[in-house]
């Protein structure tokens, strides 16, 4: 039986879903469940604290407490140089004309079809690359890899100055394609006035009919998807958890 999957994609790169998903991960793992993080194709790498090497794939086999050969399994397209997957597999199919080549994308299938036998998870939360359109190996773009493995989408972006535009775009993107935005969250690594936080969230969830699901903030706390107070922008909100907001957790649960 496959788990729910969830695609979480980004309205650019650098905008968190790195940082989201493997909260959402551990979020799982405090509740002993089973959760298989994945990302199809990874390019770029950091160092972590102590110096040494370190991938997205790495942070988020950390999160979901898995066994250190898994981290090199759930990234199965690896590149070091921080650029467009598709790009560094091969650009000519973007650039000029030529077929696709789907090998790359069915071996993506493999390994996760792979691990979801091998580990069983409850759900498998996908990490994308870079923003919604995204050249990935093959010659393929970003949304037919979606397509191919699951309608569920989770947008994360900024929460500042853009966000309106960048979220809206990326989030009528994706319906246009068929597919299922279940929400949007915000992720900042720095502090954002609440205002600002709340009345970006409002406007874009009016415009596009698609649930805020909550902020992950720079000290990586879930804060609630509460409303703007008509007359209180400044009204005192829940203290930050661990813990996934509920509304969050509610569209995990029915996936």
């Amino acid at each position: 039986m496959t788990p729910a999957r969830l695609y979480i994609v980004g309205t650019d790169t650098e905008v968190g879903k790195t940082t989201v998903t493997a909260a959402l991960a551990r979020a799982y793992t405090r509740q002993q469940a089973v959760v298989l993080p994945f990302k199809p194709a990874q390019s770029g790498t950091t160092t972590d604290p102590t110096g040494a090497p370190s991938t997205d794939a790495e942070q988020l086999a950390a999160a979901a407490g898995l066994a250190p050969n898994h981290a090199r399994a759930i990234a199965p397209h690896r590149y070091p140089e921080p650029f467009a997957p598709g790009l560094l597999h091969d650009a000519t199919p973007f650039v000029d004309t030529g077929a696709i080549d789907a090998a790359p994308l069915r071996h993506a299938m493999h390994a996760l079809e792979q691990l979801e036998r091998a580990l069983r998870p409850r759900i498998t939360l996908l990490e994308g690359a870079g923003g919604w359109w995204v050249p990935m190996p093959g010659g393929g773009w970003q949304p037919d890899w979606v397509r191919a493995i699951t309608p569920n989408v989770l947008v994360v972006a900024r929460p500042g100055l853009g966000t309106i535009n960048h979220t809206l775009l990326t989030l009528r993107a994706i319906a246009h394609e068929g597919l299922h935005p279940r929400g949007f969250v915000f992720s900042s690594p720095t502090p954002i006035p609440r205002l600002v936080l709340r009345q970006n969230a409002a406007v874009i969830q009016q415009a596009s009919g698609r649930p805020y699901l909550g902020h992950l903030n720079e000290h990586q706390r879930w804060e609630d998807p509460l409303p703007v107070p008509q007359n209180e922008p400044d009204a005192l909100t829940p203290a930050p958890a661990a813990a996934p907001p509920p509304a969050l957790l509610d569209v995990l649960a029915a996936l």
